[in-house]
Order: structure tokens, then C-alpha cells, then sequence
């Protein structure tokens, strides 16, 4: 089942959130339908984590990203708990 953010913002809204979206990111949706729906689109990278309270991020969280992070803010964010693959030139 694949979670349509866009359509999903009236439902965040209703319960008295504001709901910002990262704009230009390739989401799989345009910002147009964000928009409709009544998210507000955000240029800058920076901004979510200063204004979120909460953050979804479909990937995690890289070490620029954590260190923006506020003490109060909760991430909500996929894991990917495998170890990295190595793909260093084996020698013959």
C-alpha cells in the first residue's frame, strides 16, 4: 500500500496541524497536489527541521540532517538496518 501524503493533509489539518512539504524533491507527487490539499510548500531544506515538530522522511536521516534536528522535534523515518554493501574494487 503505498501512502498518499498528498491527499492524507486535510486529515492532519482537521486535527489542527500544519502540514509543510519540502518542495521540488521528487516525492512522486507535484507540489501542485500538495498545495490542493492543503500543504504548504517549503524551498528550504533548513526550514522544516526549524518548524516541524514532527518530521516523516521516507529515507534516514543523514548526519547534516540530525544536526538540525531541535530537542523537541520527533522523526519519523524507515531504517534500513542491512549493512552497506562494499562495492571497493576487489583485488585479482
Amino acid at each position: 500500500m503505498r501512502l498518499d501524503a498528498a491527499s492524507r493533509c486535510g486529515n492532519y489539518q482537521g486535527s489542527g496541524h500544519e502540514v509543510l512539504f519540502e518542495g521540488g524533491v521528487g516525492s512522486g507527487y507535484e507540489d501542485e497536489q500538495y498545495r490542493r490539499a492543503g500543504g504548504h510548500i517549503v524551498s528550504d531544506h533548513d526550514e522544516i527541521f526549524d518548524r516541524a515538530e514532527l518530521i516523516v522522511k521516507v529515507k534516514e536521516p543523514i548526519a547534516s540532517e540530525l544536526a538540525l534536528t531541535r530537542p523537541q522535534t520527533t522523526m519519523f523515518t524507515l531504517s534500513f538496518t542491512s549493512p552497506p554493501i562494499d562495492r571497493s574494487p576487489k583485488p585479482a
